[in-house]
């Protein structure tokens, strides 16, 4: 049943390859015409069978095993829900970690108070080496800062039980001085803890068409960024962007922010981002003791405790 199981998922995942690339066209720039897509002289795409075969096996699905056929290009979904394969950019840093001593990466989780109330006795009991802890948010219409409900809860239980800790709050900022003003809440907000590890921008999705953040656009977006990151740098904290593949390569322009670190969600059997990234958020579907329900398991390459490498790997480590 297995085999027969095994067998159907990569005749799956080829009929869906073969029509991705019917649809797509050759992998090239996102940004070429349309009359360099059709030249007559683009290679045709080829690969020995049991190459497809061991990669259809190793992926999660049709989007990772683009990822692996085409280590050399950054490979996401356009709002169409199109499939776009970047050419990687020369001169930014890039990581080289390998997968197969993924154990060797520190494990850690993110919560909110949406995983309740957290027993961090049994966190701390079950490998659990490092949390961010959700300090607050923007409020996505109002646009005004407020804390997490159980922000005081989580890092005071994260601290007393041994777990260093850093914190992320999702942005609604539409300007560089609303970014600015949000690390200058954040940094009132966690003086009072030993934060060791990043203070994170967390971007996530429009909530719907009334949205402050909906007519942002890419240079918008990244000064706000920037602001943010500039000024808890100057507070002593090492910041932070989170965001997947699509909002990294889409709503922010990344070679303007090669300085500072990156922590990548993608949940795939291994991530797939050429750039230099320190964190990778693995999966939202986790399982640790003393949490009721799912928790988000993310695994760390560089130690900030340390301040050094946990999963050497990369042109260079954290930008701290």
């Amino acid at each position: 049943m297995k085999k027969n199981s095994r067998f159907l998922k990569i005749v799956v995942l080829c009929l869906a390859l073969m029509m991705a690339l019917t649809s797509c066209g050759a992998p090239g720039n996102s940004n070429t015409s349309n009359e360099q897509n059709s030249a007559p002289d683009e290679p045709m795409f080829s690969v020995p069978l049991q190459q497809f075969i061991d990669t259809a096996n190793k992926s999660s699905g049709l989007w990772e095993m683009m990822c692996f056929m085409f280590p050399e290009r950054v490979v996401y979904k356009d709002e169409a829900g199109k499939f776009v394969f970047d050419p990687v950019v020369s001169g930014l840093r890039r990581n080289k970690y390998n997968w197969s001593i993924k154990m060797n990466a520190l494990r850690g989780i993110d919560v909110s108070k949406y995983q309740g109330t957290i027993d961090w006795k049994q966190v701390a009991e079950d490998n659990v080496k490092f949390a961010f802890i959700r300090v607050g948010y923007r409020g996505w219409e109002s646009g005004k800062c407020a804390a997490d409900e159980r922000f005081k809860t989580n890092i005071e239980g994260a601290l007393q039980n041994g777990i260093p800790v850093g914190v992320y709050f999702v942005t609604k900022a539409i300007t560089p001085e609303e970014g600015k003003e949000e690390a200058e809440w954040i940094i009132r907000s966690i003086k009072p803890y030993n934060v060791t590890w990043p203070v994170v921008m967390d971007f996530e999705g429009l909530q719907n068409e009334m949205d402050r953040t909906k007519d942002l656009t890419l240079q918008d977006r990244t000064e706000i960024i920037i602001a943010f990151c500039e000024t808890l740098k100057a507070a002593g904290y090492t910041p932070m962007i989170y965001g997947s593949v699509g909002t990294l390569m889409t709503d922010m322009n990344i070679t303007k922010l090669d300085d500072y670190d990156k922590w990548f969600a993608q949940y795939f059997n291994e991530p797939h981002f050429p750039y230099a990234f320190q964190i990778w958020q693995a999966t939202n579907e986790g399982t640790v003791k003393g949490i009721k329900g799912d928790v988000d398991i993310d695994y760390a390459m560089f130690n900030y405790t340390k301040g050094e490498d946990e999963v050497p790997g990369q042109d260079a480590g954290s930008s701290k």
